[in-house]
């Protein structure tokens, strides 16, 4: 149970909701043992420096983690029906409504919204007008709903509520009201950085070793897209087989696996570059895939894979020093922004058929640079009778194509 014994009346007067939130949250505190931060920190001045940098919303989820959600929500609810229950209500009413729901699943950060989604696990940009939308029709649907699992009752705020929003509507171009309360400064540099591995029904948390549903404070954009809790076990199978085909022998499996699961959480801990070398037709595309990210997409990304090099002979250029050597950030610029730095601590893996000559190799990068040869190569099953059928038997370096590997084209692939 969530007590205030202070005169509300004061409190009210004396103090923004947003504060008052934080009052409420960290009375909590006094008798226990917790990490959550001293109401005493709040006031601290602001020329004072601080052991730990922190944030109003880094105080919601340690509280959040300390108390649970739910007595956070139920402190929002407080805080709601002590200002607002009883106040005519206005747009500005209507805006500090939703700031005090949504501080710490909403963020504004270098021009860009961002919002929590408990569904997905992680967070997701969303655009001004959906967030416009979002006020116009989810804000009393999430009061309503927060009250009902909090067993909490606003009287006839939400009614009144519901009443106001059919007569007003919020556009995108009444958002930079709520720019200043939602702004985080370090977003970005967060992002994506802790020791968890978003899927689209759980994050992989490698702290405990096992899944768990997503968090706020998880700081999660960038997904895997699948679903870790899949009934389809064949998939694993299926990546055995693929490696087996590859690879081959099983310590060059062992040794490829253990690099990739590297880029399984953030950094480039083997602080190498990885090259993937063979002649053609022979899985490196399979395995790697090619994108061709420019240099703001691979912010606090985990692996990059680089296309094919047009030369042969290549130099490693200063950018991919700092990548290998753990600086950390990197300056770079888009069409039309300004330079901004980037946080790019990844492995980077490079795709070719072949044997590049790196020009400007000194120890620094001999250090670095992981070969990973591609020995076999797939060749047409109806093109595979141009050997003898004892030169097929007898030959392990020759395989016959598999489709799950090449696809739909199989059947206009030359022999090797």
């Amino acid at each position: 149970m969530i007590l205030v014994k202070t005169k509300e009346s004061e409190i009210t007067n004396n103090y923004h909701p947003i504060i008052y939130l934080l009052i409420i949250l960290l009375k909590q505190n006094k008798d226990k043992h917790t990490k959550c931060y001293q109401i005493s920190k709040i006031n601290q001045s602001s020329n004072q420096e601080a052991d730990y940098k922190y944030d109003i919303i880094d105080i919601i989820y340690q509280c959040m983690e300390d108390y649970g959600s739910m007595v956070v929500d139920k402190a929002r609810l407080i805080t709601i029906k002590n200002y607002y229950s009883k106040s005519s209500l206005t747009s500005q009413i209507i805006f500090n409504i939703f700031i005090v729901l949504y501080l710490g699943y909403l963020v504004f950060s270098e021009d860009v919204w961002y919002k929590f989604s408990y569904s997905r696990h992680g967070w997701e940009i969303i655009s001004a007008y959906d967030l416009a939308k979002e006020i116009n029709m989810g804000l009393v649907n999430k009061l309503t709903k927060l009250c009902n699992e909090c067993h909490f009752k606003l009287e006839n705020l939400p009614t009144k509520l519901f009443s106001f929003m059919s007569g007003h509507s919020v556009t995108f171009k009444n958002l930079y009201q709520l720019e200043t309360f939602f702004y985080l400064d370090n977003f970005i540099s967060r992002m994506d950085k802790s020791k968890v591995l978003r899927f689209e029904d759980c994050v992989y948390d490698f702290t405990i070793n096992k899944p768990r549903p997503g968090m706020p404070k998880d700081f999660c954009l960038k997904s895997t897209n699948y679903n870790f809790h899949s009934e389809n076990k064949n998939k694993v199978k299926e990546v055995k087989e693929f490696f087996e085909d590859i690879f081959v022998d099983k310590e060059l499996i062992q040794y490829v696996l253990k690099i990739l699961a590297s880029t399984l959480t953030y950094g480039n801990k083997l602080r190498a570059i990885v090259f993937f070398i063979g002649s053609g037709r022979n899985g490196k595309s399979v395995s790697a895939d090619k994108p061709s990210p420019q240099m703001v997409d691979l912010n606090c990304a985990r692996v990059a894979i680089c296309e094919e090099p047009d030369a042969r002979s290549i130099a490693i250029t200063g950018d991919t020093k700092a990548i290998t050597g753990n600086v950390g950030f990197i300056k770079t610029r888009t069409l039309y922004k300004d330079v901004q730095a980037v946080s790019v601590d990844l492995l980077p893996i490079i795709n070719t058929n072949d044997k590049l000559t790196i020009s400007n190799l000194d120890n620094a990068l001999i250090d670095r640079i992981l070969v990973i040869p591609f020995t076999q190569r797939f060749i047409n099953k109806m093109n595979i009778s141009v050997l003898s059928s004892t030169q097929n038997i007898n030959n392990p370096s020759i395989k016959r194509a598999n489709t799950r590997w090449q696809g739909s084209r199989v059947q206009g692939y030359a022999e090797a």
